[in-house]
């Protein structure tokens, strides 16, 4: 219990710094990756020694765990370090397969990957040599071998095979994780049920097939490579002309020149093997990482005043901690009823607390509409009115409460007598009275919208069934098609305009961009005889449909985060927010939720034009022969993956903010264009 305290007060006396907060939590969580990644480097280096009953032994020797101990660190060390290095690095986008193969190969990043990954190579391959001398006392691997029969003592080429093949491996993983930008920050959509542990086995389970497809395409590709190489390179050393560079290594090429030297069955199974130790290495600890720097916790709670503590971490310019911020707010938004209260009833400061909550969330979904609607270009951040105010103005000694002072500013009657607060005041007062109070200078409100009778209760507020993670789950199942297919249903007001409009914006259909050389290369004998060659081509120079959405929605997590904290606390605010200090705000929320769903939704209608993803066809109707073909499959589970959960909130956001206020739709200022929006669109 005294340990507990100790960790709590450790963590409350970083008073409003979120990001002190999220370093500390991150740093605790570190030591349990060294621990967890040191022991999974122990089984999968006795794994690949292939001891059998020995190993039993060598796992209590105190060698074995200096080799495990040094395992660990020639695979963490680079690969922390690099991923640092790549945190704020922007991913690499291209148009097509071919261009993104020759982006990544021109990159930087790629160049210090393949150094990182390859000291890392080196150091695995020095630790497997290490513990198989030292634990199977095996003469094989050493760097010096001696000829029977001669007395002489040559290099060895069997260190230097399993060498040459951690540099392709270093090689080769390198180019796959700057391609699918491995190395770069990506926040998760966590599960709130799932523990470190239980995340940790999925993430472990889910690289199983990643790790036994590396490890059969390195091995396969690199015996080939290398036996070309090491062909061509004995010539060039034994014919060369530079004697004075070449007779120093000639006497050691007895064992190089005998072809059977390293092509044994031994040696391809110790090539399998340092495959197996480099690959899953490198996966242990990149699925280890991506879990514990991740996984969800309000930080919040453990400062003195949390309130400002999470609006300083919303605020933060760190992708992590901001996003953990969000997080955070979103998990109070829908599952934490009395610390929403205390945010609605936070009223010290001038703006409000909430109202800088809030702009901060619309600033990040009107930034991710910007980038939809600018292609992917980054956006020049504006600083926000919001943020002019850093913190809380204290009141001056001697005044009363905030509460008290701020009470007859809220509700002056003097002032605007047809306020939004004013009306939902007199509305909610009149619930509780049984009478209909009649507005100065309006006529009287229609009998519906005294029909909601609500008490300022907390489990008064309803959740949408999108926000609640099980709910969300088993709706993400739903095509992306199908939410906009309904949204035709009613037409707009002005059905040949919007026709034309259309009709006019719609993008062509994109084509192949191939190169000349590629024609050279299609007529060659083996391309030309067979259809390999045209699915060649398809392959490498169709348009990537995924790059082009990861370009335009790289933040989409941060943003359905924002969407969900808004969306729950506009809702909540009927019930909750005694003062009204968010009822001002509705106009602008539902503003930037419509105009971020329409952009999201022509990027999803210019995309299926320009990629030519045809519509799924009904279950129920569609005969065998529409069956969609793989790359249309693959289309689909493209946008369902990167459009439909942003769209699903944002659409569930709306609807359920008019619900919720449905009785007091006709006070609000919404524009025109929202009200259109309303009508045109189903649920």
């Amino acid at each position: 219990m005294g340990t507990r305290n100790q960790h709590d007060h450790g963590l409350q006396s970083n008073k409003h710094n979120y990001t002190r907060l999220y370093q500390v939590i991150l740093r605790r969580r570190t030591y349990h990756f060294c621990l967890i990644s040191y022991l999974l480097s122990n089984i999968v280096l006795w794994f690949v020694m292939l001891d059998g009953l020995p190993a039993l032994w060598n796992g209590l020797r105190i060698t074995t765990w200096i080799m495990g101990g040094a395992n660990w660190a020639s695979a963490t060390i680079p690969l922390m370090t690099l991923r640092r290095l790549q945190l704020t690095a922007s991913s690499l986008y291209a148009p097509n397969r071919y261009a993104k193969f020759w982006a990544v190969l021109q990159s930087t990043e790629f160049i210090t990957s393949t150094l990182f990954c390859s000291i890392s190579g080196s150091l695995l391959c020095l630790t497997y040599v290490s513990a198989a001398l030292a634990l199977n006392e095996n003469p094989e691997l050493g760097l010096f071998k001696s000829v029977p029969g001669r007395g002489v003592t040559q290099i060895n080429e069997r260190p230097i095979f399993l060498l040459a093949s951690c540099w392709y491996t270093a090689l080769c993983y390198s180019f796959s994780a700057i391609y699918h930008g491995k190395w770069h920050y990506r926040p998760f959509d966590v599960s709130e049920h799932l523990t470190i542990p239980q995340r940790i086995w999925n993430s472990l389970d889910s690289r199983v097939e990643f790790v036994r497809r590396s490890i059969i395409y390195c091995s396969a590709t690199f015996l080939p490579i290398y036996l070309i190489s090491r062909r061509y390179l004995i010539r060039a050393i034994v014919f060369s002309k530079y004697t004075q560079l070449t007779k120093h290594i000639k006497p050691h090429m007895v064992m190089l020149i005998k072809f059977d030297s390293v092509f044994t069955l031994t040696s391809t199974i110790r090539l399998v093997m340092i495959n197996v130790l480099l690959i899953s290495m490198w996966e242990i600890v990149q699925a280890l990482w991506d879990v514990y720097s991740t996984h969800p916790l309000d930080l919040s709670r453990f400062d003195t005043e949390p309130n400002q503590c999470l609006l300083e971490g919303i605020r933060s310019t760190d992708p992590r901690v901001q996003n953990y911020a969000i997080r955070e707010l979103a998990h109070i938004s829908w599952s934490d009823p009395a610390r929403r209260s205390t945010i609605f009833k936070d009223i010290r400061a001038s703006p409000r607390l909430l109202n800088l909550i809030i702009e901060e969330c619309l600033n990040i979904i009107d930034t991710t509409r910007a980038t939809i609607e600018s292609g992917g270009q980054p956006i020049q951040k504006t600083v926000s009115a919001a943020q002019t105010s850093v913190g809380p103005h204290r009141p001056s000694p001697g005044t009363h409460s905030a509460v008290k002072t701020d009470l007859p500013e809220l509700f002056n009657t003097s002032s605007h007598p047809n306020s939004m607060k004013q009306v939902f005041l007199r509305k909610l007062l009149s619930s509780e009275s049984g009478q209909e109070p009649t507005a100065p200078g309006s006529t009287t409100l229609q009998p519906s919208a005294t029909s909601l009778k609500k008490e300022k209760t907390e489990s008064d507020y309803q959740i949408p069934d999108i926000f609640l993670r099980d709910q969300s789950r088993k709706l993400a199942s739903k095509s992306t098609s199908d939410i906009s297919t309904g949204d035709n249903l009613k037409p707009s007001p002005s059905p040949q305009s919007s026709t034309k409009a259309l009709q006019s914006s719609t993008p062509q259909k994109r084509e192949k961009i191939v190169p000349k050389i590629w024609k050279i290369v299609l007529h060659s004998p083996l391309l030309k005889s067979s259809e390999a060659g045209s699915r060649l081509e398809d392959w490498l120079f169709s348009p990537s449909m995924t790059d082009e959405l990861e370009k335009c929605l790289s933040k989409r997590q941060l943003c359905m985060f924002s969407v969900e904290a808004v969306t729950n606390f506009t809702c909540a605010s009927l019930t909750e927010d005694q003062y009204g200090v968010l009822q001002d705000q509705i106009p602008r929320i539902m503003e930037s939720l419509v105009d971020c769903f329409d952009a999201l939704d022509r990027l999803r209608i210019n995309t299926c034009a320009e990629f030519g993803v045809q519509p799924p066809p009904v279950q129920a109707t569609a005969p065998a022969s529409c069956e969609l073909d793989p790359v249309q499959i693959h289309f689909h589970l493209t946008l369902d993956e990167h459009l439909h959960p942003l769209l699903t909130r944002l659409k569930a956001g709306i609807f359920g903010i008019t619900d919720q206020f449905k009785p007091f739709l006709k006070e609000m200022s919404f524009s025109p264009k929202i009200n259109q929006w309303i009508q045109s669109h189903s649920r």
